[in-house]
């Protein structure tokens, strides 16, 4: 218990106060973001959130997010990821290094992904990651992974992460058009002052309204 509380005063005096929370979702988000981009043939990554390491009931771990460079140019590069959102989850990952292992042989780029650089010490970093850390709501490559060859994809290891794509695909575009629908204006059919009825389609607030009159109302997304 002694030595804990040192750490954490040295901690303090070293490096500041332990960082803000941040969510796990919060730092997907960013990484959606870094591979969001599109160009005139479509989509440069295919990404997946979530990834087992295998396709059946025999999955032993989870990469947290996996980007694939579609890019022929590029390599058609894998880019694994391990998020952490906290130094003590950052050490127990140090003392677990066979969850890791499960994935980085078939990814060309291993990345840890910190919600804040206070997380990873000096000389921590494994040889071979990557480094990538929270700059505001985006992410800056502090430690550049090196490309390494991969070994090619079980038909297993294929299946999950085309499943964790067709997923986090259907997740994006729910999400994509929840924005779009809190964004569209509403249609409120009023009568005698009254308000009769709400709808998101202008027609069947008139044909609710009857003689009265349509308002329309735009609701701005949080």
């Amino acid at each position: 218990m002694g030595e804990a509380v040192v750490s954490t005063v040295q901690d303090e005096l070293e490096l500041g106060p332990e960082p803000a929370a941040m969510t796990e979702a919060a730092v997907t988000d960013a990484l959606h973001a870094r591979y969001s981009q599109v160009h005139g043939n479509g989509r440069r990554y295919a990404v997946a959130a979530g990834v087992r390491s295998h396709a059946g009931f025999d999955a032993r771990r989870t990469a947290d997010f996996v980007a694939m460079d579609l890019w022929p140019s590029k390599g058609l590069a894998l880019h694994g990821h391990e998020i952490k959102i906290s130094r003590s989850d950052w050490l127990r990952e140090l003392k677990e290094p066979e969850k890791a292992a499960e994935f980085i042989p078939w990814m060309n780029f291993w990345w840890l992904v910190a919600s804040d650089p206070r997380i990873v010490r000096d000389g921590e970093l494994p040889e071979g990651w990557g480094l990538m850390v929270m700059r505001g709501p985006l992410l800056v490559v502090a430690v550049k992974a090196p490309r390494r060859d991969a070994k090619p994809l079980t038909p297993t290891r294929l299946a999950a992460l085309l499943r964790a794509v067709a997923q986090t695909s259907a997740y994006l575009e729910r999400r994509r058009a929840e924005w779009e629908d809190a964004r569209s204006p509403v249609y409120i059919a009023m009568r005698d002052g009254e308000v009769v009825s709400v709808h998101r389609n202008r027609y069947l607030a008139s044909d609710r309204a009857g003689s009265g009159e349509v308002v329309k109302r735009q609701i701005e997304a949080s």
